[in-house]
């Protein structure tokens, strides 16, 4: 068997037979469908039941509702296929995209790891629109080495942050005991790619469009004030750095550079929140949870971001709100990198 599909469902009632759909009804048929009902309260586990018994390819398997990450892992050790694809319940494939990625899979010599691009759409009364599509090039690593090389470019990819628009490799995956981090619900998809990536040896890209996302679907812890946020990303950015420091192929200053600037984008993306309707700090406590989070961080680069944001926080907000996300990592990176060639301390 090729392919094991994994799709956790919880509460999916309104959009789960279309994903289920986009598979079945593709002329492909050397899969399994794996459906982990995650605890679900509406009818989703009637609906999946229903399709299961119609049906031999699709397995259900009920568990308690432990969120996202565990189903995945559920799934996981359930699978039979060569290769794992992860699917969320509101998405869909492509037509027969498992026809192609399989043919991409015997191109590239069944890598460790196969990245595929995918759409972003929306929904109104049934219609879909396109918005956006994200992709790689097309890419082949066939060795550590190479992967190395490469692998700052890759992890700074929006593509990387996804588990749906891989197909892994199941041996890879059991043998190096990768699995989804399940204390995690921030940046865990993101953290478990860094897992495949640092024991891949062989990794390929492509820059097809194999997967529908749905956006309005999608509002995602990231998006929304949460007071555990910050710890949430720290522990992602704790784990990049180890990757940065341990499995990239670039000097001392550009790896550095990369850590402090991945560290402004984790600050940007938690402080930023504090200006959310659903955020009710007054001035004096947004300034107060910015400093908290200065007594806990041990890097003097970053208490020192840390400190000038909590006196400057307005002043961030508003260069934010001008140059946008990309526009502050940029202008950070840069300030870094003359600091240091002029060799001034930071």
């Amino acid at each position: 068997m090729k392919f094991s599909v994994i799709i956790p469902v919880y509460n999916a009632e309104k959009y789960i037979e279309r994903a289920i759909d986009s598979i079945v009804k593709q002329d492909y048929k050397d899969y399994e469908m794996i459906l982990i009902n995650d605890g679900s309260t509406d009818r989703s586990l009637e609906i999946i039941q229903r399709l299961a018994e119609r049906n031999s390819r699709i397995r259900v398997e009920s568990i308690v509702n432990e969120g996202v990450s565990h189903a995945r892992n559920k799934g996981i050790e359930l699978a039979n296929g060569e290769y794992v694809l992860f699917m969320d319940a509101d998405d869909m494939h492509e037509e027969n995209t498992l026809q192609q990625i399989e043919d991409f899979l015997v191109k590239y010599d069944n890598p460790d790891c196969f990245c595929f691009g995918f759409t972003e759409y929306t929904e109104e009364n049934g219609k879909l629109t396109k918005k956006n599509q994200v992709n790689f090039p097309d890419l082949w690593l066939k060795d550590e080495k190479e992967i190395d090389r490469c692998s700052m470019r890759l992890i700074n990819e929006t593509i990387f942050g996804s588990v749906w628009s891989k197909a892994y490799k199941r041996e890879m995956l059991n043998k190096y005991n990768i699995r989804m981090p399940e204390d995690m619900f921030v940046g865990e998809d993101y953290c478990f790619n860094l897992d495949v990536l640092a024991h891949c040896r062989e990794y390929a890209t492509a820059k097809n469009h194999f997967y529908k996302y749905m956006l309005e679907n999608s509002e995602s812890i990231i998006r929304k004030y949460n007071p555990v946020k910050f710890e949430q990303m720290y522990k992602m950015h704790e784990r990049r750095k180890k990757f940065i420091l341990d499995h990239t192929d670039c000097n001392s200053i550009e790896k550095e550079a990369q850590i402090r600037c991945n560290f402004v984008r984790l600050c940007m993306s938690c402080f930023m929140d504090l200006f959310r309707k659903e955020c009710s700090f007054t001035h004096r406590q947004k300034i107060a949870y910015i400093r908290e989070k200065r007594s806990v961080e041990k890097d003097r680069y970053h208490k020192e971001y840390l400190r000038y944001f909590s006196s400057n926080y307005k002043v961030v907000y508003t260069l934010f709100s001008f140059l946008g996300q990309n526009g502050i990592l940029l202008l950070a990176k840069a300030c870094f990198c003359l600091k240091f060639y002029l060799g001034k301390n930071i």
